[in-house]
This record gives structure tokens, C-alpha cells and sequence, in this order.
């Protein structure tokens, strides 16, 4: 049989000679223990089918045994090489890899096994151990189920039998076994620190094949210098059968992750095994294999060949725990993401909540979670509940079980759960909720192709040690985030008459002190755009440093070793700035020494086209002038004019296309009056409710009137704000009929005529209802958009009930018909809602500033307004607490100034981002005034498509930018 195999392959060989050229000199290029990669140059392809041929063949070639083992069976014969040839072809989905037969012999790596070293094993619980010449043996002898198996390795009792050097705590940074195992898909080691649970874990594939798993031990105190004495290793879980076994054949011990890695010849990804978008039921049978409950029978169930889990109960709010690695199958795993989306279908519920109360990684550490997801209890389909992960807190990111509830049981009701899937893409969670119609409109993640990204410049004094990367603004990197993105150069593009910003990093491994040139942008002709260079300040928020002020760069600063320091380029073009690309580098200079230690290019690319002077959406920003500026300041000692840091600070928002709704000098005053002309002015208030600006002003009614509002009631609640509400609105409209008024609102009470809140059933009319008595300018939370089929979203919220609904219309309607009655749309934002609704705090995502302004223009908004820019009680440049309770940053999007010695404030990460929303939107304007609303809207779609579904992917946000940008420069001149 094997003689006709080989005649067979000899057949099948022959054409591929003729097309491909024998290697002469195999190894040349090693790439070392790449599956299927037998000649090592780096590629799998028929050269690889060739020399394996000639391996097998016995004929003389120097190969690679691992890479040779292609079906994975330990054993490399004429099977590998049709494996290889099949999957060359296409015909195979992949390759395994096996064990090289000779590996280097290093003092950090134990491999010498036999009796001569049993008693290096020690205090085995729950377990039997031999240990022969192929390593150390182990099996699980099952008594108590909540005690796990584990032995105690002693290393210094190798070292001392075999002779081996010592080694320190340092080296054990990263631990390697090479096991055989059939036990359950994860293993612990615990340190010889007398401190428990100081341990780190790692998953692997128990398929009872020769497998690597690498364990990460660099936060425990196994790092320590001291000498490494022992380990503990907890092989398996508490779903390991009686009488599974793992086989120690290997332990080493390594400074690194790369010399790990180099030595075993593998990625992490090939040691982990096949990471699972989806995990479902793979075998109809016993329930208990996939979940468990304390109050609820579980059966499983089969139609048209999918299995699901079936739940019933007498209980109203059972409860599941599934086992994510069970469901994922043999060699398969989930890995965390940040959507969680779970699938099923309801019966005989009439209303019921799905609840994820907590998340559980293969180290067995458990995470609450906490979210609440409504079922729709008339869909008797499969439909699903989302949820958010990114804040659940584990020690590895390889799930192993989620707790979840349903809410509104009876006896005569069941649940039916098909699949959990878990993605960093929302489309991936949207799609398995069934909720297709919410996915982004894209078919990949767009690319801003920035020919920058990935250009190297080397400087005169190269410091290997130092690191220098760019990320876009969105993108809030910790001081101790030192991991860099891998775009080593940044193209910034933007319109004229506009700003834009470049964030970069630098980051050392021992303590620095850092300076940092920037060359002059210009074009080839000379010509360039003026830029501003600032430096990231970091807010200690709950032990984590993060960015958010922007003061500007004066000189070199001090960074400590292994942290990072984040610069911003802030660029602003003129209306006459010419078009084109103008570049620069950027210089990383020793602070001390003055050597340049890193060098950059960096560009910007000014598309063809003006942003106007005219803001289209208009805002409304309340600034504390008293005590909050003021109080920051000593004007006697640095000479401040009180009038001249009123003027600054207003006149700073300008810059950022922003209104401070209250003018200091009034809106009467010729100074008031030359700043209500300017043409990036839109909204201003008058608070005089008995007087109009003409009586004011002795008559005569400015042209700039329509930019004028009243705003005097905010957030009513109770009858007597109601009643205030109407009774100025009467006053107001005595003296001025055609006013605009504005009364930001965060709910839709049920109202009795006089104001004071009632129940549904009493009620003679809702607070909308109530309000249009007096409101033309409707400004809700964006929560309020939140449409009813939406609830699958975990923290989804109404504005109204369902019976508000039924009665007056969906608030989303009953808007639109305000607005075709004449009244404007606004919005607000506020300390409420935050995820899965985007906030401008400073814990929120640095995306979800610019995707709350998109959204905006997603439903047709046109103004903005925000409660306060400074609120920063009596701590004018707070470090650990920037106001209020866990809504750090929220009311405060600049800082006093005075801290610099300046008579104006300093920006934040997220007021930059604001401005940059707010430029957008006037993008998407000019885009739809030019190619039409559906364009935009396409626009839109790509990075939101409701207040609960958008991206977070910071690289897909900034590309559909350029693509908004490229796309508009495109229509407008050609």
C-alpha cells in the first residue's frame, strides 16, 4: 500500500517539477518551525510539497521537522506530504505542526527525565504521579470536586540532580511546558511566594498531541530576583474527567517572550489553537457538558441538525452558567472582545430581561458584568441580547463561562439559547443578534492608506531604547501604555480653514528627560501651515493615568522608565491656504545632551476646498465666569486684567467653533455687538425676560436677532418648574412674539394641566405636551433617540414609555413634526447616559466624542449645547478627582490657565476631538449640499447607525474621515 502511495505521489510530483525549482540550498533563509514551511524560506508552497517529497523519499535534505509533521501525528511519511499538496492546492482548510526532534540544549530548559528525578514532583493533590525517561506523567485521581489537581515542582532539586546553574526569579518571567495532555483547556502556576493566589494561567489545546503552552508570569513575584525555588502547576480544572493526564515533557524558563517564543518555533496564535467567532452546542446529549443552574432544568434539544439549550423553571428569574470553553469545542476557544452577543428565542413570556451578571476567564478570575437586555416576548424566533465587555476586568482574555438570567418566568415559558458570540466588531454581535439592518455600512474596515505610516527615519544618535509611534487623537494611551501601534509616521489631512491634530508617543525604558523639535510644514513652494506643539498631561482617575489637558510644550519634560509621554501637533489652516502636501520631521532629542535620539516624518495633506466661516450646527456652552475663572486666578500677581481673561477665555472657543452662550460684555455693548457679527456667532442668550434687545438698545433690533435665545428653566421635574417654565415663557412673549426658547429635558413625565406629575392613567397630558406651551427649541439627551426595537442593546433607555408611544406617537415622530411646524432640534449632553451612549468624560471612549456629533447629523440635529466648560469647584487643576463622583471630566473641558502663567485655558484631548466632530459635521453638510443627502447619510452609516450602534475602532473612525474629506474634494473639483 505504501509503495502504490509513494508511485501515486511520484506521479503528482512530477508535474509540479516542471513548474517549480528544487531548492539548492536549503535553510538559507531559516525560518524556523513554520508548519508546512519544510525548506524555510519563509513561504508554504510547492517548493515545500518538493523538498518534503525528497524528506520522505529518504533522499538528502536538510529539513525542518516541525515544519515536515504537517498532519500533526507525530510522524513524518507520505501522509504529510499529501497533507501539504492538498493544502497547497487549496483543498485543505490547514495545516498542524508536530516537535522537532532536536532542539537546542539551554541550562533554562529541563528535558532530562526518569526515576533519577522523581522527587523534584512533591505534594500532588488530587493526583498520580510518575515520572519515566519521557517526562513527568500525571493523573487525575477525582475526590473532592472543588479542589483542583496540581503538583509542586521543585526546581532547585532539578538543578541540584542534574547539575544545572541556578536560576533567579527574573528568568521564570515567562514559563514553557511542552505536555501531552487530555485534561480540561487551561493550567495555573502558582509562585513559591508564600502569598496565595499570586499566580498567572494560560489555556491550551488538550487533544492529548504534543502541544506548547507559554505562561506569562511577569506581574507575579516569580519575577522577583531572588532564586527560583519552586512552582506550582495546576493542570486542570474542575471539568477534567477522572482519569485524565498530562504528560511534563518539557519546562523552561525564559527573560522574555521573544527567546520563548524563538526557542519553541511557534506564534502565540499556532500554541492557543483556533480562536471561535461563535460557540454553540457541536453534540446533542447531556445538558450538564455545556451549562449548569441551581433553579432551572436544562435539556438539549436538536432541530433540523443545530443543537440548542433548552431552559424551563419554577423559578421567575432562572439562572445559567455556560461553559464558553465547552461550547467553543476541542481546540477552539473565545476570546474577549468587547461585544457580547447572545442568541435565543422566548416562549410563553409576555415581558422578560436578559441579564449577563459576570464573565469568567480560564484562570477561573471572575468579572461582574451587570448588564440588562430586554427580550422581545412577541418574536417567537431567534433574536438576541448585545452586551459590552470592555469594562469587565479578567487576568487573561480566553473566556471560559458567562452568567446569564432571564427575567418573567412561569411554569408554562422556556428559553431556547442557540450560540454566545464574542467580537471587537459590532457587526460581528449585531449580525448574531439578527439585527442586520443596524450593521455598519462597510464590508471591511476602511484604510486611510497613509503612505507615512510605515516609513523609518533614522536619527543621527539612534537610541534603541527609545520609542517613537503615532495613533490618531481618539486614541487615550495610558502614561504606562508603552506598547507601540507601528505607524512610525502620520499624515494629517485636512480642509482649509480648519485644525486638525497629530498625537505621538514617546516611550523609554529607563528614567529620560525628553525634547522635542519640530521642523517648519512646508510645500514645495515654500509655502506652510502654522502648527502648535503641546504636551499630554495625565489625570490619576481611580490608579490609572490618563490624558486629557493639553498645556502647551515649552521645554524638554521628564519621563520615567517604562512609561510613555503623548505630544499633540495641533495644525490650522487659513481660507487661503494653498492645497497640497506639506511635510516635516519630527526630532527626539536628549533632554540632556541635546543628541537627536529619534527622528519622524510627519506631513499634512490640504484637501481643495474651504470650510466656511458660517458653523452650521450651532452650540450653546455655559461657562462659570464667577467664581470658577476668577477664583483660578491671582490677578495682582500676574498682572491679569479681569476683563482681558474674560475676553480670552471666550474668545478661545471661537477657535474651536464653539459658543459660549453667555457674552461678558453683554449683548448690547459695541463690543458684544462687532462679536454677534462674526460668522462663526450662531447662539447667544438674553436673559432680561421683561426687556427686549431693542429696548435695550435703544430701539433698534440687530440684525444678528435670529441668533439670539432664551434659556431660564433647565431639566424641569416638578409643578413648580412647570409653572415657571409658562410664566416667563408669558412674559417673554410680551415684548418679544417671535422669541426662541430652549429647555433641555432628560425624561417625558406624565403631566396633569397644572404641572404637577402623575401616573399614565391620570394624566391629561405628557411633559411634551406641556412644554410646546412654551419650547421651540427641543433639546433632549441623544438617549431620547433611542428607538423601541432597540432594547436588545444592553442599557438601552427610553425617553418614553410604551404607553406614551401607543397614545402621543414615538418621540423620534412627534420631533419631526415639530420640526416641520418651524421649531428647531438640539441636543445635550451630560453627566447621563454613558455606555452603550457616547459621552465626552473623560473614562469614555476617545471615539465617542466625534460619534456623538455624527449623530447629530444622523438625525437631522442642529444644535448642541452643554451644561458647563469649567466646572471645577475649588480645585482649579485637579489630578486625582476632575469633578464629579465616577463622571471624572464631565463639565470640564478646559483648564485654568493659570498653572503656565496664562491668560487663557488650556485645552483637553476631548475638547480637541469636540472640534474636530463639530468640522465633520460641517463636512457633511457641504457633502450633502453637494451630492445630496443620501450621500451623507452613506457617509454616516459607516461609523454609526444609531445612539446605541457605532464603532470604537479608532483607525475605521479616522479613515471614513478621509474618506468624507477625499470624497468631498473629489465632487467639489472635479
Amino acid at each position: 500500500m505504501r509503495s502504490v502511495f509513494k508511485r501515486i505521489t511520484c506521479i503528482a510530483l512530477s508535474a509540479l517539477m516542471l513548474l517549480c525549482m528544487i531548492p539548492g540550498a536549503a535553510g538559507s533563509n531559516p525560518q524556523a518551525n513554520v508548519p508546512g514551511d519544510v525548506n524555510r524560506d519563509g513561504k508554504v508552497n510547492n517548493k515545500d510539497v518538493i523538498a518534503l517529497f525528497h524528506r520522505v523519499s529518504d533522499e538528502t535534505f536538510d529539513a525542518d521537522d516541525v515544519a515536515c509533521d504537517c498532519d500533526g501525528n507525530g510522524e513524518i511519511n507520505n501522509k504529510d506530504v499529501l497533507t501539504l499538496f492538498r493544502y497547497v492546492c487549496g483543498l485543505e482548510d490547514g495545516i498542524s505542526y508536530g516537535v522537532p526532534q532536536q532542539r537546542p540544549v539551554l541550562d533554562n530548559v529541563f528535558t532530562e527525565w526518569g526515576s533519577s528525578v522523581s522527587s523534584t514532583v512533591k505534594n500532588p493533590k488530587q493526583t498520580t504521579v510518575s515520572v519515566t525517561d519521557k517526562g513527568i506523567q500525571l493523573t487525575f485521581n477525582k475526590i473532592s470536586p472543588t479542589v483542583d489537581p496540581y503538583v509542586v515542582f521543585d526546581v532547585a532539586e532539578y538543578e541540584r540532580i542534574k547539575n544545572k546553574p541556578e536560576l533567579k526569579g527574573e528568568y521564570g518571567a515567562y514559563v514553557m511546558l511542552r505536555v501531552e495532555s487530555t485534561a480540561d483547556d487551561f493550567t495555573e502556576l502558582f509562585t513559591h511566594s508564600p502569598a496565595g493566589g499570586d499566580s498567572a494561567s494560560t489555556r491550551y489545546i488538550c487533544d492529548g498531541k504534543d502541544r506548547f503552552m507559554l505562561i506569562d508570569m511577569t506581574q507575579t513575584t516569580l519575577t522577583q530576583p531572588d532564586k527560583l525555588t519552586t512552582i506550582r502547576i495546576d493542570w486542570a480544572g474542575g471539568n477534567a474527567a477522572n482519569g485524565a493526564t498530562m504528560l511534563i515533557k518539557e519546562i523552561g524558563f525564559f527573560k522574555d517572550k521573544e527567546s520563548a517564543l524563538g526557542y519553541i518555533g511557534l506564534t502565540e496564535d499556532e500554541m492557543r489553537g483556533e480562536r471561535a467567532l461563535t460557540a454553540g452546542f457541536d453534540k446533542y446529549g447531556d445538558a450538564s457538558l455545556y451549562a449548569k443552574s441551581s433553579n432551572a432544568e436544562l435539556s438539549l434539544t436538536s432541530d433540523l441538525g443545530v443543537n440548542s439549550l433548552v431552559v424551563r423553571s419554577q423559578n421567575k428569574t432562572p439562572s445559567i452558567t455556560l461553559d464558553l470553553g465547552a461550547m467553543a469545542g476541542a481546540g477552539r476557544y473565545l476570546k474577549r472582545g468587547r461585544y457580547l452577543a447572545l442568541k435565543f428565542k422566548v416562549s410563553g413570556l409576555t415581558e422578560s430581561n436578559v441579564t449577563v451578571s459576570n464573565v469568567t476567564d480560564i484562570a477561573g478570575l471572575s468579572a461582574g458584568v451587570s448588564q440588562k437586555a430586554q427580550a422581545d416576548c412577541t418574536n417567537d424566533g431567534w433574536q438576541g441580547a448585545m452586551f459590552d465587555l470592555r469594562d469587565a476586568v479578567l487576568y487573561v482574555d480566553e473566556l471560559r463561562k458567562l452568567s446569564v438570567s432571564f427575567s418573567g418566568f412561569n411554569p408554562n415559558a422556556s428559553v431556547t439559547i442557540l450560540s454566545v458570540t464574542v467580537s471587537d466588531d459590532i457587526n460581528d454581535a449585531l449580525r448574531a443578534c439578527g439585527h442586520e439592518e443596524y450593521c455598519l455600512n462597510y464590508d471591511n474596515y476602511e484604510s486611510d492608506n497613509d503612505p507615512l505610516a510605515d516609513t523609518v527615519l533614522t536619527a543621527e544618535y539612534e537610541d534603541p531604547t527609545v520609542d517613537l509611534w503615532f495613533d490618531h487623537v481618539t486614541e487615550k494611551t495610558l502614561r504606562t501604555d508603552t506598547e507601540s501601534t507601528g505607524r512610525t509616521g502620520y499624515t494629517v489631512k485636512m480642509a482649509k480653514n480648519e485644525s486638525e491634530n497629530c498625537q505621538f508617543f514617546v516611550s523609554v525604558r529607563k528614567d529620560s528627560k525628553i525634547a522635542i523639535e519640530v521642523d517648519p510644514f512646508e510645500d514645495a513652494n515654500g509655502d506652510t501651515v502654522p502648527f502648535e506643539l503641546c504636551y499630554e498631561y495625565y489625570h490619576n482617575i481611580k490608579g490609572s493615568l490618563i490624558p486629557d489637558a493639553l498645556p502647551p510644550y515649552t521645554g524638554a519634560v521628564d519621563v520615567k522608565a517604562d512609561n510613555s509621554q503623548g505630544f499633540m501637533i495641533r495644525f490650522t489652516t487659513l481660507p487661503g491656504t494653498p492645497a497640497g502636501l506639506y511635510e516635516s520631521v519630527i526630532h527626539v532629542r536628549d533632554g540632556e545632551t541635546g543628541k537627536e535620539i529619534k527622528r519622524a516624518a510627519v506631513a499634512v495633506k490640504v484637501w481643495d476646498f474651504e470650510l466656511s466661516e458660517k458653523t452650521e450646527l450651532r452650540t450653546a456652552f455655559l461657562m462659570w465666569w464667577y467664581p470658577y475663572i476668577l477664583d483660578s486666578y491671582n490677578l495682582e500677581a500676574t498682572g491679569f486684567t479681569q476683563q482681558q481673561l474674560f475676553d480670552n477665555y471666550f474668545e478661545f472657543f471661537l477657535k474651536y467653533r464653539i459658543n459660549i452662550i453667555d457674552n461678558p460684555h453683554g449683548l448690547t455693548s459695541s463690543y458684544a455687538n462687532n462679536y454677534m457679527k462674526q460668522a462663526r456667532v450662531n447662539t447667544a442668550r438674553w436673559t432680561y425676560l421683561d426687556m427686549s434687545i431693542a429696548e435695550d438698545n435703544g430701539g433698534v433690533t440687530p440684525e444678528w436677532i435670529d441668533k439670539v435665545i432664551y434659556y431660564n428653566v433647565d431639566e424641569p421635574s416638578t409643578k413648580q418648574q412647570f409653572q415657571d417654565l409658562l410664566s416667563s415663557t408669558e412674559r417673554i412673549k410680551s415684548n418679544t412674539p417671535d422669541y426662541k426658547l430652549v429647555c433641555p429635558f432628560d425624561r417625558d413625565l406624565n403631566l396633569l394641566a397644572d404641572g404637577t406629575t402623575t401616573t399614565f392613567d391620570k394624566a391629561t397630558m405628557d411633559q411634551i405636551e406641556y412644554m410646546s406651551q412654551a419650547v421651540n427649541i427641543w433639546c433632549p439627551k441623544l438617549d431620547a433617540f433611542t428607538t423601541r426595537d432597540l432594547g436588545f442593546v444592553s442599557r438601552a433607555s427610553f425617553i418614553q414609555s410604551k404607553e406614551q408611544d401607543a397614545k402621543y406617537g414615538t418621540f423620534i415622530e412627534r420631533m419631526r413634526e415639530k420640526v416641520a411646524a418651524g421649531d428647531e432640534l438640539w441636543a445635550y449632553v451630560c453627566i447621563n447616559p454613558i455606555e452603550p451612549y457616547a459621552n465626552w468624560q473623560l473614562m469614555s471612549d476617545g471615539t465617542e466624542t466625534i460619534i456623538s456629533v455624527w449623530q447629530l447629523k444622523e438625525y437631522d440635529i442642529t444644535g448642541l449645547l452643554y451644561w458647563a466648560v469649567d466646572y471645577w469647584k475649588v480645585n482649579y487643576w485637579d489630578t486625582e478627582n476632575p469633578w464629579s463622583g465616577s463622571a471624572y471630566g464631565d463639565g470640564i473641558l478646559i483648564y485654568s490657565g493659570y498653572k503656565f502663567g496664562l491668560p487663557y485655558p488650556v485645552s483637553t484631548v476631548r475638547l480637541e476631538t469636540l472640534r474636530d466632530g463639530i468640522e465633520d459635521y460641517q463636512m457633511l453638510c457641504m457633502l450633502e449640499e453637494t451630492l445630496g443627502k443620501e450621500a451623507a447619510q452613506d457617509i454616516i452609516r459607516k461609523v454609526t447607525t444609531s445612539v446605541v450602534t457605532y464603532t470604537a475602532n479608532d483607525d475605521h473612525l479616522h479613515a471614513v474621515r478621509v474618506l468624507l474629506g477625499d470624497t468631498l474634494d473629489a465632487a467639489l473639483n472635479h
